[in-house]
This record gives C-alpha cells, structure tokens and sequence, in this order.
C-alpha cells in the first residue's frame, strides 16, 4: 500500500475528485519538489493555502504558482507561532509534525484545530527516522538547483519520533503503513473537529 490508498482507504472522501468545491485547505509545509497530496487535494476542489516556515521554499513557490497551479495563497510563518481569525474547511500537514519537538507538539496541533471546521490531516514517519543537520544540507545542495541557493533548511531536521499512540490520545484516528521505525513508513493521523 501506498501513501495515496492509505489515504483513500481511510478518509475515502478526502481525494474524491471535484467533491469539495468552494472547500478550503490549510496546507502546511511545502517546497517545489515535496507537495505530497496539495495536487490529490486541489483536484478534490479544494482552494488551498500554503503555510511555509523557509522563505525561499515560499520565494521558489511564489515565483512558480502559475506553474505549479496548488497553491491560490502562500503564507511564510512557522506553524508553531501561527496565529489566525481565518478559518479553513480542513488542514493537512504531510510530513511535518516531526520537524517539531514532542514537548511543543500537543499545543503545535491544538493551534491547528482552533482554525480547522471539519477535519485536521496529518502524516508523518511511523516512529523513529533520523533526518540532521548533515542531511538538510545535502538536501539544501539537491533543491539549490532549482532554488537557486543552497540555504540550509534546519526545520527538516527530525525533532522527534512520533507513534499511534501520541495521536490517539488526542483523540485522532490512526493508520500506519510500513514498519515501526523503518524509513519510508508512514503514520497517517485524522480527526473530525
């Protein structure tokens, strides 16, 4: 199974093409290599707008928006400080939460429900995968190329290991593909608000 069916097969209505015209999604991490689901879920009719900590990831979007045809808006500010009277239908944060501490998570995701109506999405490693500083900067040298720098990201640094049950105590359903622990696993997490 792939991350696609994961998601079907959970949350089958999510990525039913034209089924949420005039929705909205707050998608949250994103550069022009890594949109995982921003095209499943613009093709399900959503309007979605981009929250993206690293500035030149948002520049690289910004100047490829037409292009790339996701994103109607790209905000850059860190999810952990974000604050918003607006609201979105849903919110979904592929492979993110682990850029985040355990200890800062809990309060990171009730941030997130306050400004989600129906649903809140999150992906992420099942467990343990180890991303540092060493490996952000050969991931800054492979996206200078289209980037046009080779600026290090250091919030793609893995800042914790996430497991069910972290999600089901905050009252989240979760399905995990892949082995505990292995990369390329995937935990998916979703909670109707």
């Amino acid at each position: 199974m792939n991350r696609y069916e994961q998601v079907r097969d959970n949350i089958p209505s999510l990525l039913t093409p034209s089924s949420h015209e005039g929705e909205t999604c707050l998608y949250i991490g994103g550069n022009l290599l890594r949109c995982e689901m921003a095209r499943e879920l613009r093709i399900a009719g959503f309007e979605i707008t981009l929250l993206e900590v690293f500035k030149p990831y948002c520049d690289a979007l910004e100047k490829e928006k037409k292009f790339f045809g996701v994103f109607s808006e790209i905000i850059n500010e860190n999810i952990q400080y974000f604050k918003s009277e607006r609201t979105w239908d849903i919110v979904a944060w592929w492979h993110g939460p682990e850029h985040i501490t355990i200890d800062s998570l809990p309060d990171t995701i009730f941030s997130i429900e306050k400004v989600t109506k129906k649903l809140v999405v999150f992906a992420c490693p099942f467990g343990r995968y180890d991303f540092d500083e060493s490996q952000a900067a050969d991931l800054a040298k492979r996206h200078g190329k289209i980037l046009g720098t080779e600026v290090t990201n250091v919030f793609e640094i893995h800042s914790s290991a996430l497991y069910p049950d972290f999600f089901t105590k905050l009252g989240y359903k979760v399905n995990t593909i892949g082995g505990k622990d292995i990369p390329g696993s995937n935990l998916l997490a979703w909670k109707y608000v």
